[in-house]
């Protein structure tokens, strides 16, 4: 197994976002995180480490959106509730707090349809219109079946 690079500043256990607020949750209720009844918290649709039903599927703007309320004054960015602090656990949550997974490098980060030019060595050129579509007439089932659109074509 390889070895999975750490965050600066943090003194925790790599979890997915998933798995932190999970943790969290089980923290701040302090037993399972499934019986908590604290509605209004955003992480409560996700205190089981789950995504539920109709819930976003961006969990590391959902943690941005937490450590800004609790950071406060400080801003995500100066939280040191990662480090170690005596008697304290490091908060699971910490390395997701600006709304990025640090573990995910920034190549995987671009959603593919960001990806897709680069990858088929489009970078530079625009993309071909699509035969048969609204940019031209002909497509390669006409051409197959021997018909064509040209005026010099018998």
């Amino acid at each position: 197994m390889k070895n999975k690079p750490s965050v600066p500043g943090y003194a925790g256990k790599r979890r997915t976002p998933l798995q932190a607020i999970a943790a969290f949750c089980r923290e701040c209720f302090g037993g399972p995180a499934g019986a908590c009844a604290s509605a209004d918290c955003p992480f409560h649709p996700y205190r089981q480490g789950t995504f539920p039903d109709g819930a976003s599927r961006n969990v590391v703007a959902v943690v941005r959106r937490y450590c800004e309320g609790c950071a406060a004054a400080d801003a995500p960015g100066g939280c040191t509730a990662g480090g170690v602090s005596p008697g304290l656990e490091p908060c699971p949550c910490w390395p997701f707090r600006l709304g990025r997974n640090p573990y995910v490098g920034a190549g995987r980060q671009e959603s593919p349809r960001q990806q897709a030019p680069q990858q088929l060595g489009l970078a530079d050129a625009q993309a071909a219109p699509i035969p048969g579509s609204a940019h031209g007439p002909g497509d390669a089932a006409d051409r197959r079946r021997g018909l064509s659109h040209r005026k010099d074509a018998p």
